[in-house]
């Protein structure tokens, strides 16, 4: 099998999680949504707001959204970059400044990821819930960080490797 054979199957296999990482976020989106919208209609006009939602929001959906959509959105190219220097860098030192920028990107999400990963296991343990009137489970809040970072990272490894590696439509080197 050559590489580039097991470059299209590894490609597939990330889209695939790709788009179950991205359907939670825009589920995650969805859901805020509603709690927002339940609860500000429940406090103006039953003066009852909505018990919790300030941690739904705070703990789940908004670390849902926002982890699980990096590693498609990296895939796709639809991270925010600053081209200021980028013409003049490729001219002169070619891909490296790319490789070097996705090279710190891996060891900061490695780092998020394996951290994120244990204190989600040690929250798992514990059983940790929110204090207050209701009581929501914490431990499932810290799974999305440690996920959405770990597949990102693997995306940013692959890049590295081969840098036309998942560049979906995407113009990734100004070509």
């Amino acid at each position: 099998m050559t590489e580039r054979v097991v470059l299209r199957r590894l490609e597939k296999v990330l889209s695939y999680f790709d788009r179950a990482f991205m359907a939670v976020s825009l589920f995650a989106l969805f859901a805020m949504l509603a709690i927002v919208c339940i609860d500000a209609a429940g406090r103006y006009l039953f003066r009852s707001p909505l018990p919790g939602s300030y941690q739904l929001v705070s703990l789940y959906t908004m670390v849902a959204l926002t982890f699980m959509a990096l590693p498609r959105t990296y895939a796709s190219g639809g991270m925010i970059r600053v081209e200021l220097f980028t013409g003049v860098l490729k001219r002169r030192f070619g891909l490296w400044p790319e490789r070097l920028n996705a090279l710190v990107a891996l060891i900061g999400f490695g780092a998020l990821a394996w951290f994120a990963g244990q204190e989600a296991v040690d929250k798992f343990v514990a059983r940790e819930t929110t204090l207050g009137t209701v009581q929501l489970p914490m431990y499932w809040s810290y799974v999305w960080v440690p996920l959405g970072s770990a597949l990102l990272c693997v995306r940013i490894a692959l890049h590295l490797i081969n840098p036309d590696f998942g560049a979906e439509g995407s113009d990734r080197h100004g070509h």
